[in-house]
């Protein structure tokens, strides 16, 4: 396969692109923890205006919700992407504003940070792109707590 691809940064709330450009909109690689409803529902406003007449939209998350119910745990042991042994620990969960907190110790370097999370889930990806205006909304499950919604203009 052969596709004429470019990538681009920009603000997703303002997109530099004209109305009714695009046939296909993504957000790939579980995007939504690092957006707050806010700034998700104003790109997904963004979305629908550079998409054309029957174009589509596809959403890749994970539901949160349903993996802090399951399973919750306060201190986790996993790998960074350099394969460094990464510990993180519970900092606070803030239900007004929907997110997690977790400071994250990489022993190996000596170094220490903090992440905010916001909790998504299908249902709540759903409500945002029937809001602005998209229908025919799928959502399909990629196993486990992986999830695609799918939304038409």
């Amino acid at each position: 396969m052969s596709y004429k691809t470019r990538f681009l940064v920009m603000d997703a709330e303002k997109l530099k692109f004209e109305d009714n450009s695009f046939n296909l909109l993504t957000y790939l690689g579980n995007p939504l923890p690092h957006f707050s409803i806010d700034i998700f529902d104003n790109s997904v406003k963004e979305a629908a205006r550079v998409l054309k007449k029957d174009g589509e939209i596809f959403i890749q998350d994970i539901d949160w919700i349903s993996i802090l119910f399951s399973s919750y745990r306060r201190t986790l042991v996993e790998h960074n992407p350099a394969g460094d042994v990464m510990i993180s620990y519970h900092l606070e969960l803030d239900t007004e504003k929907g997110f997690i907190k977790r400071l994250f110790h990489i022993p190996k370097l000596g170094k220490y940070f903090e992440d905010e999370f916001y909790l998504w889930s299908p249902w709540l990806v759903e409500f945002i792109l029937k809001r602005n205006g998209f229908n025919n909304i799928e959502n399909v499950n990629l196993g486990d707590d992986h999830w695609i919604t799918k939304g038409r203009k």
